[in-house]
């Protein structure tokens, strides 16, 4: 039988001006809500929780160590969100550093310095025994050429559900790396999407991603009695402003649901 929420997610996802995709999870199965979840979509900076993860294996195996530096040559710098390509050349940060800021900031130039460091394949490679199908990272960030060209990095609804479970409760990773994992995404400062309507202070860990057409956010909302898995994603947007409201639509829409939930 269909759940109230299916049916308000499914009218949502009807009246956006694009493609939603969308996955809900509560512990419980089978999920409460879904909306084209095996759907494959451009991942914009989505990808960036397949480098953390990747980054996090790395660390636990002991072939990187989370205070090596790297100098952040302008070669390396790359625009659209993230500070770095601001600072002097010359300017040293650790790997750990730019784990952080890829979260937090969602910086590019930090992204694609990892993606240096850990290697493109390396991190296909970590994110592999995960179940991810639609999840591959073919390019660095801003690599218009690329994109240009029909390459592009994808997931879907279901496998960015996947990696942020991952993330949160694996036993294939060490608690206090999952522990850093969240502290991150809960330190996220692009917040203009799943919590834009929330009341203010409601804990949420999550990341955003956006391209022209495309506009996501994913995370985990804990409210008191229980812990939401929220994963909205859109494509093929007339418009991307309408993309960030339909997100934080289903936001407040699922808050809403689960805190009449006692």
């Amino acid at each position: 039988m269909q759940t109230p929420l299916q049916t308000q997610l499914e009218r949502l996802g009807a009246a956006l001006p694009g493609v939603a995709g969308i996955v809900i999870e509560d512990g419980h199965q089978p999920r409460p809500g879904q909306v084209n979840a095996q759907q494959h979509f451009p991942a914009a900076s989505l990808i960036k929780l397949a480098i953390l993860w990747a980054y996090l294996q790395q660390r636990q195996a002991g072939q990187i160590s989370p205070d090596e530096a790297v100098t952040i040559d302008d070669t390396l710098k790359v625009g659209g969100t993230g500070q770095l390509q601001t600072l002097p050349p010359g300017t040293t940060r650790t790997l750990d550093d730019l784990a952080r800021l890829m979260i937090t900031d969602s910086d590019n130039t930090a992204t694609n310095l990892l993606i240096d460091r850990l290697g493109l394949a390396t991190i296909n490679q970590a994110i592999a025994p995960l179940g991810l199908p639609a999840t591959h990272l073919r390019r660095k960030m801003m690599d218009w050429s690329q994109i240009a060209a029909g390459i592009d990095n994808t997931t879907s609804p279901a496998d960015v559900a996947r990696l942020l479970h991952h993330l949160w409760q694996s036993p294939l990773l060490a608690p206090v790396l999952r522990a850093q994992a969240i502290s991150f995404l809960k330190a996220q400062q692009l917040n203009n999407k799943l919590p834009a309507l929330l009341p203010a202070g409601v804990p949420l860990a999550h990341k955003t991603g956006e391209l022209p057409g495309a506009e996501h956010d994913a995370g985990l909302l804990f409210l008191p009695h229980t812990t939401i898995l929220v994963v909205v994603l859109t494509k093929e947007l007339q418009d991307n402003q309408a993309g960030i409201a339909f997100v934080r639509q289903v936001g407040r829409l699922v808050y809403d649901h689960y805190q009449g939930d006692t």
